[in-house]
């Protein structure tokens, strides 16, 4: 579920009490996600981080999974698209009500290096522009956007990984890019959990093709970043060092 949209419905919201246990206070809106059922047999609890007044209803992204070592439920963690938190970050909101548990957080985790061995790097992602916008490619079979990218192909440099990416995914024949960080992920539901390595880099479209000869059904010029994206626990940490150079 790392990843996904949901909507929860907040029956405890930011600023109450327990309804049972008087004296614990809910420093965040919590409540429960309608459809899903939890091991415990109800519906899937879940936190609200990143929300800062009470509501009565929330569509957010799951970005971690709080597992109970010595109870049958599992907390949910939700917050708003684009926005992440530290392992360190969810621990504290949480720890009002978690503390009487023994927990492990699950979460997908985005890094940042100086330096990657060559050997290590599978993919290039490329945060792009086009006289000051953002331009993004959506994919024919998805609803979703996302910043051009993808796998290194045998034989290639991560730098010619990247360029050709770009060219097949927006269909940019003039342009300038340059490598801004290394990076890697590491997610239980990608690559057996194990981390994964690759190259962030800056592009700059001065001119492109008329027809895109790709999977990518379109791409989009905007000064906004998607509401939808494809890769919500990783591209928005990803452009956001962009604007950090």
């Amino acid at each position: 579920m790392l990843g996904k949209k949901v909507k929860v419905t907040v029956d405890r919201p930011l600023g109450t009490f327990h309804p049972e246990h008087k004296d614990l206070y809910y420093p965040v809106n919590y409540g429960y996600v309608d459809g899903i059922i939890a091991p415990d047999g109800e519906e899937q609890d879940a936190y609200i981080l990143g929300v800062d007044v009470p509501v009565k209803e929330f569509e957010g992204i799951v970005i971690a999974i709080i597992h109970r070592n010595n109870d049958v439920e599992e907390k949910w963690v939700v917050a708003p698209e684009g926005i992440t938190f530290t392992k360190q970050e969810i621990e504290s909101a949480v720890h009002f009500q978690e503390q009487y548990f023994e927990t492990e957080i699950i979460m997908q985790e985005v890094k940042l290096y100086e330096m990657v061995s060559d050997e290590l790097l599978k993919f290039a992602v490329i945060a792009t522009k086009s006289d000051g916008k953002w331009v993004f490619c959506k994919h024919r079979e998805r609803d979703t956007y996302e910043s051009p990218g993808g796998r290194r192909e045998e034989g290639e440099s991560i730098d010619e990984t990247a360029r050709r990416e770009l060219y097949e995914e927006t269909g940019a024949i003039r342009f300038k890019i340059e490598p801004v960080c290394y990076y890697s992920v590491t997610s239980p539901g990608l690559f057996g959990g194990k981390e994964t390595f690759g190259r962030l880099y800056y592009a700059e479209i001065t001119e492109f093709e008329k027809e895109l000869h790709s999977e990518i059904e379109k791409i989009i010029i905007t000064d906004e970043l998607p509401k939808s994206w494809t890769y919500p626990l990783t591209q928005p940490f990803l452009l956001a060092q962009i604007n950090k150079k």
